[in-house]
């Protein structure tokens, strides 16, 4: 998509994974987009190790619905 100012100029380009919303990729050209996005360049986005949430079991019975 193209990131655009208040006169409607595009100032950047940004490409999101549709898989992975949180995975954005900004630059100035379409190429170097492109190839950020697809780990061709240098610049590579390393997603963090998220911490494991803690898992209950629960048993109960429904009495009205």
């Amino acid at each position: 998509m193209a990131l655009k100012d208040k006169a409607g100029l595009i100032k950047m380009y940004a490409l999101v994974d549709a898989g992975d919303y949180q995975k954005v990729i900004t630059d100035i050209t379409v190429q170097e987009t492109v190839e950020k996005f697809t780990n061709k360049s240098v610049v590579r986005t390393e997603k963090e190790a998220q911490e494991s949430k803690e898992v209950f079991e629960v048993r109960a019975k429904i009495t009205d619905i």
